[in-house]
């Protein structure tokens, strides 16, 4: 007999849930070893859309891996949990990328804004070994951002620009959950291009210019693709027309600037051949004044 405890009943047969009024029930606990098939039937109720569960205690209760993987694909569209205690039990590096994969799934960035942003207590048993300490860390961080949001909408942006705009960690998600890596420049395809270099913005500011240019890079070929090359042409050739007309309007007025200065220069030279003759004269009359003397 499993023993099951909410704020104020006692379920005293696990098979009972089927029939429980479900509006009612919001914590649940137990201490006793429930097998299997009491994680089936707990999975069951987690994907009632009815159930209005928020705490799920499970801490000894002889879970392994499987009943993780069972509780993990319940919740994947479940809004209602928030905790949940698997501590003590035999859920090792398997369950655990159960429950990675149900906080950040990271095969599209369509699937990592819709995995689930409601649980935001999560108490799995010590996960040790080697290489192990990434995978840990990846469904804590996923806690702590479902935490740390008010509202799913902002849990499921934290996550895309943490998990999916970052190139590093989406190879080792990708890795870590069985999924093909493609290149971050195949994440845009859908978006809409005038959206992309707000998007190669954010990518600097959250990750720094390394991952900047590692996103930059094999997105070139599709971000030329958008470029409108007619389009970019007459433009040029408007803009060249303009400084064209520009720099005829500047060679008009040298060309009457020179002309000015022609003018000048002739009548200077005119004034300065008149003083030469007039100075010529002079000397001349002065010349004979002396003679006759």
């Amino acid at each position: 007999m499993n023993l099951f405890i909410d704020s104020c009943n006692v379920i005293t047969n696990i098979s009972s849930l089927d029939t429980y009024n479900l509006p009612c029930l919001q914590k649940l606990g137990s201490g006793n070893n429930i097998g299997r098939e009491g994680c089936t039937t707990l999975a069951n109720l987690l994907r009632n859309e009815e159930s209005s569960l928020i705490y799920l205690g499970l801490d000894n209760t002889g879970i392994d891996n499987e009943g993780a993987e069972l509780l993990a694909t319940s919740l994947e569209n479940n809004t209602k949990l928030e905790t949940l205690c698997l501590q003590g039990n035999g859920i090792t590096e398997k369950g655990y990328k159960a429950f990675s994969k149900l906080l950040v799934d990271v095969s599209s960035v369509e699937s990592t804004y819709n995995s689930n942003h409601t649980l935001k207590v999560l108490k799995l048993p010590p996960l040790t070994g080697a290489g192990m300490y990434w995978l840990r860390e990846i469904v804590r961080g996923a806690i702590h951002i479902n935490y740390g949001h008010s509202t799913t909408v902002s849990a499921a942006r934290a996550k895309v620009i943490k998990y999916q705009l970052n190139n590093q960690t989406r190879k080792g998600l990708c890795r870590l959950q069985g999924i093909e890596y493609s290149p971050i420049g195949s994440l845009f395809a859908d978006i809409e291009p005038i959206l992309v270099p707000h998007l190669l913005a954010l990518i600097g500011e959250e990750h720094g210019q390394g991952e900047f240019y590692q996103a930059l890079v094999p997105m070139v070929p599709a971000l030329m693709s958008c470029v409108d090359t007619s389009g970019m042409m007459k433009d040029l050739k408007a803009r060249n027309s303009l400084r064209m007309a520009e720099l005829n309007r500047q060679l008009a007025a040298l060309s009457v600037w020179n002309d000015q200065l022609d003018r000048r220069l002739a009548v200077r030279e005119s004034g300065d051949s008149r003083q030469s003759a007039n100075t010529g004269s002079a000397a001349t009359v002065g010349a004979k004044k002396r003679q006759r003397s």
